[in-house]
């Protein structure tokens, strides 16, 4: 298999531009998980009807895979996180480990190359990623295994879901 040379910004601008085109849906999404319904005290005494659940700013990394990735993959018990790619810049997997990122939103698109929604989503929270991998031991408990995209354009790890924590996933739907 011979494995394609990568334009940096050529790959970076084509990954954005599809992630942002599920950008108002994963906003609608981290919106619903972060903003809840006061409390009828805090409504009837403070004019308050709705809390955003932290106060500090928020960091969510957005993964989303195409529709196709979604049968090709133990979806619903597994996630990725691109590990390396051959230009050499730096991957979300170094960003995460290193401490960036609150959360990771990773989902797989509904087929439609519009952003009107995914098929299934998941929100993880990396805090708890950083704990398991680097702090308890992950090579005891976390499966996870390396992968290689067949056009050569990355490499990642794909994850089991089971054994992190409860804490771990945030929110998932299908």
């Amino acid at each position: 298999m011979e494995t394609r040379k990568l334009n940096f910004k050529k790959d970076w601008k084509e990954d954005k531009e599809w992630v942002d085109l599920f950008e108002p849906k994963i906003k609608e999404i981290c919106g619903r998980i972060f903003i809840t319904t006061a409390p009828r005290r805090l409504d009837i005494e403070e004019a308050t009807d709705l809390l955003v659940l932290e106060i500090k700013p928020l960091t969510i990394a957005c993964r989303v895979r195409r529709h196709n990735y979604y049968f090709q993959f133990d979806n619903k018990n597994e996630f990725t996180i691109r590990k390396t790619r051959p230009s050499g810049y730096k991957s979300e997997f170094a960003k995460i480990c290193e401490g960036w990122g609150d959360y990771y939103f990773y989902a797989f698109s509904n087929g439609y190359e519009n952003g009107s929604g995914f098929r299934l989503y998941t929100l993880f929270n990396l805090k708890v990623f950083r704990r398991e991998w680097i702090f308890n031991n992950w090579k005891k408990h976390l499966r996870f295994k390396e992968m290689k995209n067949k056009d050569g354009s990355s490499n990642f790890y794909a994850f089991k879901i089971k054994p992190f924590p409860q804490d771990f996933i945030m929110k998932g739907e299908t």
